[in-house]
């Protein structure tokens, strides 16, 4: 209780409220300051000095002795060696090439004869191979691999493929892995170089090598799936009918087969023709030979005539069949026997007399 007497403090006397201050944000202790990642300085590329192409001159060669084999050439356009700027004051740069390997043995000075007193680097060419001097069997098998499919000696030349702008047929498969294949029969029996030491020795070369590696080549059987296809190879190829001597046709068609054998008639070098199916399904031999006769006279007349000792009885050496080719029956799978054969064979002689 108040004591008495004590005057009364008005509402309006009270003392003001001390206002509350304002809070502040509050702060983060220990914060790393944000760092303003800093530019790296851009710089500027480097111009490279434009490179320049050195430019050569081929020295002559002696065109009057032996072959020089390789290439000499030296920069620039002038034989003098140039002032360099530095190092050893005066140089040349020499370019080497050829077409074989070589070895560059050493350099002399010369004592004697028109270049005394000059110095010359020797260069060791490659020794050439001498082919020509080998055995004669070594070359026709060294022949052989070189055109064989594979390395399979034996094999044909299956004629399985047609060209897609021409529709040529070809041998794609034979092709494969080697389009220069054939090169070899290329080789030109002309020589354009008019080297007075060079140019009989290699006319001789080319002319004897493609000479034997044709044989080689032309011995190669030529397979074809049909007779049909017989047609269109030597229609498309007409070049090849006085090269070709082995053909191998896999089916006798009768649609195709007169036009295949009246082409055939026209390659003289031919000396073996081969069938595997198809020719006759006929039982009675007779029959038989009396239809291949109207498919193939023309061939059979024209191989006849090319013998030298005219016995035709021996025209149908020629020819050759699978057991395949002759069923008795269209419906059977039975070959003919050797009799019936021997009947068909006769029956065809027979028309050639």
């Amino acid at each position: 209780m108040p004591p008495k007497g004590a005057a009364k403090v008005k509402a309006a006397d009270k003392a003001p409220a001390t206002p509350e201050k304002s809070k502040s944000k509050a702060r983060v202790e220990n914060a790393t300051p944000t760092k303003t990642p800093s530019k790296t300085p851009s710089k500027t590329p480097t111009k490279r000095a434009a490179t320049q192409s050195v430019d050569f001159t081929s020295l002559p060669k002696d065109s009057t002795g032996p072959l020089v084999p390789i290439d000499v050439s030296y920069e620039g356009d002038k034989p003098q060696s140039a002032l360099r700027n530095k190092g050893i004051p005066y140089g040349k740069i020499l370019k080497l090439a050829a077409d074989n390997a070589f070895t560059v043995e050493k350099s002399i000075m010369l004592t004697d004869g028109e270049y005394a007193g000059h110095q010359a680097i020797i260069l060791r060419p490659a020794k050439p191979f001498d082919f020509l001097n080998i055995p004669d069997e070594a070359r026709t098998l060294v022949y052989r691999y070189y055109f064989a499919a594979k390395g399979n000696l034996n094999d044909s030349i299956v004629i399985d493929g047609k060209r897609s702008t021409t529709k040529e047929p070809y041998a794609k498969t034979y092709a494969d892995g080697s389009k220069q294949r054939v090169a070899l029969l290329a080789v030109s029996k002309e020589v354009n170089i008019n080297h007075p030491h060079l140019k009989p020795f290699l006319t001789h070369t080319l002319t004897q090598v493609r000479k034997e590696a044709l044989q080689i080549f032309t011995a190669l059987p030529l397979r074809f799936e049909t007779t049909h296809a017989t047609v269109d190879f030597f229609m498309a190829n007409s070049h090849l009918r006085n090269t070709v001597t082995n053909i191998e046709i896999k089916t006798y068609q009768k649609t195709s087969a007169r036009n295949a054998l009246h082409y055939l008639s026209e390659v003289p070098t031919l000396t073996r023709l081969h069938f595997e199916t198809g020719v006759s399904s006929e039982t009675d031999p007779i029959k038989a030979a009396k239809t291949f006769w109207n498919d193939g006279y023309k061939f059979l007349q024209a191989v006849a005539n090319r013998r030298e000792d005219k016995d035709k009885t021996k025209t149908l050496d020629i020819l050759s069949f699978h057991t395949s080719a002759f069923l008795q029956g269209s419906d059977s799978s039975k070959p003919w026997t050797n009799s019936m054969l021997k009947d068909f064979r006769d029956a065809l002689v027979a028309k050639l007399m």
